[in-house]
């Protein structure tokens, strides 16, 4: 996982976890290259579709590819320039992107980008738990304890001090019992 960004002054801890270009190639591109790919033979098709064409419109040398003639290949162009304007500011969106955690005990707020999860003062404690893997492999999983029993999953490291670091560090910032 990537690092996290941690920023703290007297009422405000915020964890930063960027997303990365991991989820954005496991989950984004994916999704773009199959549009494409949908895209490109939806233009093919279009260009070789003879009742397409508007018999009012005189296309001159190129046919079926005059798009002021075929209906599909003016929809194809179209979708393509959208397409080349809409995948770059996709992409740039969703690198930019985090994951917001922040701890406000001004606001009495635990928010996750924006999104109240509950007050700060009902935070019972922070634990860290740890999961083994299918391969062997062992993880670190760090959440926060509120309410009645309930569980916010924060952050995941493979690397056991970097998590009881961060983990202490939020557990003495909300002043709660670390276990």
């Amino acid at each position: 996982m990537t690092d996290i960004e941690v920023n703290r002054d007297e009422t405000r801890l915020t964890l930063r976890l960027p997303v990365g270009y991991s989820r954005l190639l496991t989950r984004g591109l994916p999704l773009a290259l199959i549009a494409s790919l949908c895209l490109l033979v939806l233009g093919i098709l279009s260009a070789f579709h003879e009742q397409s064409i508007d018999p009012r419109i005189i296309a001159g040398d190129i046919g079926n590819m005059d798009p002021r003639a075929n209906d599909f290949a003016r929809l194809w162009i179209l979708t393509f320039v959208m397409m080349v304007f809409i995948v770059p500011l996709y992409t740039v969106h969703a690198l930019r992107a985090a994951i917001v955690y922040r701890f406000d005990r001004a606001k009495d707020k635990f928010t996750c980008n924006g999104r109240l999860i509950c007050p700060v003062r009902r935070i019972e404690s922070v634990r860290i738990v740890q999961s083994d893997g299918g391969n062997g492999d062992e993880s670190f999983h760090l959440s926060v304890a509120y309410g009645d029993g309930c569980d916010r999953a924060v952050y995941e490291s493979e690397d056991e001090r970097r998590i009881g670091r961060l983990a202490l560090e939020i557990a003495e910032f909300l002043q709660v019992p670390f276990a």
